[in-house]
């Protein structure tokens, strides 16, 4: 089974929509989508998300199933020192890289910091409802990241939604810690990510990343790369990332 996690295009953040260049970005992912043959489209149920889908959608006269659970991962924390964060990422490193948990698979969420947004409690939702797709679809979880092939299939799952959540997903099936997706890529607007299942041994299958973000549709068009999530690279540089943090 295939599943593709597509990144919204290129928002604004205060209105929930896109901008003009991530409307341009849209129709360029339409041209890309409407030559994928995908069995469901998951999608979130912000502005953003769904403007996205929208053109591939109507081109091929589909229909989404809009989730809730896919809305962008947006968990006020409180730092060691007190302050807010409006994210549980983009910090600074001692904020995060210097407790071991937060790069546990199981622990990630279990530090004081990530509970005081009370992201243990979303990350098991979101837990459970990504293993709830998969398992309708043919692929029980099992313990130790594994799942069983029940049905094995070809089918390929779209979900559009957003950088975090998609994090906290690959995270999960992949059996790494979100933090490090979360500190150590950032997914391009209208970005595609492909995932696979691997059944080396009969029955049981896991998960690989083939390619991550992929922003072909927009190189081949001559649409310039957005820079958002880019923050500064050297240390008194303008950030590139407008969200309000």
């Amino acid at each position: 089974m295939r599943l593709l996690f597509i990144r919204h295009c290129e928002p604004d953040y205060k209105t929930d929509s896109l901008t003009e260049k991530g409307l341009r970005e849209a129709k360029l992912l339409c041209e890309r989508m409407i030559h994928e043959d995908f069995s469901v489209c998951y999608c979130s149920t912000m502005g953003r998300a769904m403007q996205t889908a929208e053109p591939f959608l109507k081109a091929m006269n589909r229909e989404a199933i809009y989730c809730d659970w896919l809305r962008e991962f947006a968990h006020p924390i409180t730092l060691q020192d007190g302050t807010e964060a409006a994210l549980p990422w983009d910090l600074r490193p001692d904020d995060w890289v210097l407790d071991e948990r937060h790069f546990h698979k199981d622990l990630w969420c279990k530090t004081d910091i990530m509970k005081s947004g009370d992201i243990d409690i979303y990350a098991q939702e979101v837990a459970e409802n990504i293993d709830n797709v998969l398992n309708e679809h043919g692929y029980l979880r099992l313990s130790s990241n594994r799942y069983k092939s029940v049905r094995p299939n070809h089918e390929t799952l779209v979900f559009v939604c957003h950088f975090g959540i998609t994090s906290v997903m690959l995270g999960h099936i992949l059996g790494i810690s979100p933090i490090v997706l979360l500190h150590g890529t950032g997914a391009p607007t209208s970005g595609v990510t492909q995932v696979y299942t691997e059944e080396i041994e009969k029955g049981v299958a896991s998960f690989r990343i083939h390619f991550y973000g992929d922003i072909s549709h927009l190189y081949t068009a001559g649409e310039p790369l957005s820079l958002n999530p880019r923050l500064s690279e050297c240390y008194g540089d303008p950030s590139h990332y407008d969200f309000e943090r």
